[in-house]
């Protein structure tokens, strides 16, 4: 099933992004990608930034700008690029190439029974853990 992953995700651009912490949505035309795991931005094999920067300076109140320029930072980083390549680590990790050459990973940091991210699209929902794979049906919620 990451097969299916891999083609709701590649060469799709990225159109928003919300909800930036410890967790992160990116939405992809009608397709949501919600990472749920430990995250980092990276450029050239160096690390930019990632969701443990934002924490640290989340709960400190003299760093409430630097917390600001993050978010945009990271919003203007990933807006309006390009998916070039999707792969995954051996423990189903994503790590996800743009077109601006940034480098989007996902890291697993929850134990084997927590998922890594989970891939919304019309009426269902891939769950991505660790060694597996499920696929939901979210039609339901939708039925009147």
């Amino acid at each position: 099933m990451l097969k299916q992953v891999t083609d709701y995700l590649l060469k799709k651009q990225i159109t928003h992004v919300s909800h930036i912490d410890t967790d992160i949505t990116i939405k992809l035309g009608e397709n949501r990608l919600w990472v749920t795991t430990s995250w980092r931005l990276e450029k050239e094999a160096t690390i930019v930034i990632g969701n443990d920067n934002l924490v640290e300076l989340l709960y400190h109140e003299d760093y409430k700008e630097e917390y600001q320029s993050s978010l945009d930072f990271i919003k203007n980083c990933l807006c309006n690029t390009t998916i070039v390549e999707v792969k995954y680590s051996d423990w189903n990790e994503l790590i996800l190439k743009l077109s601006n050459g940034y480098t989007f990973r996902t890291f697993q940091s929850y134990g084997d029974d927590a998922e890594n991210f989970q891939l919304y699209i019309p009426q269902q929902r891939f769950l991505v853990y660790t060694n597996k794979v499920d696929l939901e049906d979210l039609g339901q919620f939708n039925k009147r």
